[in-house]
């Protein structure tokens, strides 16, 4: 009976692991949040995307901007309906701090008329301060509050 060597040894045990199979890691709440204000960034900019910019908030999510607060997703899909009508955004997410179900992101945001050619007529950089929820596995906003830092109209 011939002894396998080590070198044998270590080429089996590293061909059964190979074949094992390892669950992927589950993402944390952080990521999942992280990955919900990208998301908003992306949806938020694409007229054809109203539905999808909805599901990344709660049934009864809000938005809140200076003194006008939009309270439930199919309340928030008509606001990006009707606010994508005539204007195109660019929203570039920054700066974002997940801690628990809190968070804070600072967002630039450049508009143009849509009937014009590429000149930005408009810059806003702001603070997003949000409150989310878990809701069957995805981080969803319960509550976006806007802090305009600067704003090119003003």
């Amino acid at each position: 009976m011939r002894i396998p060597t080590p070198t044998f040894v270590s080429i089996l045990a590293a061909t059964h692991l190979a074949a094992c199979s390892f669950p992927e890691p589950t993402p944390s709440r952080m990521d999942l949040c992280q990955q919900t204000v990208i998301d908003y960034a992306t949806y938020r900019d694409d007229p054809n995307r109203a539905e999808a910019y909805g599901q990344l908030f709660s049934q009864n999510g809000q938005f809140t901007l200076g003194p006008n607060t939009v309270i439930g997703r199919d309340a928030l899909i008509e606001r990006h309906k009707s606010a994508n009508t005539n204007t195109v955004f660019s929203h570039v997410m920054e700066n974002i701090k997940i801690d628990g179900l809190s968070g804070k992101s600072r967002v630039v945001v450049y508009t143009k008329n849509r009937q014009q050619g590429a000149e930005i007529n408009r810059v806003i950089i702001a603070d997003y301060i949000d409150k989310f929820e878990i809701t069957n596995g995805r981080c969803l906003i319960a509550d976006r509050e806007v802090s305009v830092v600067f704003d090119t109209a003003d």
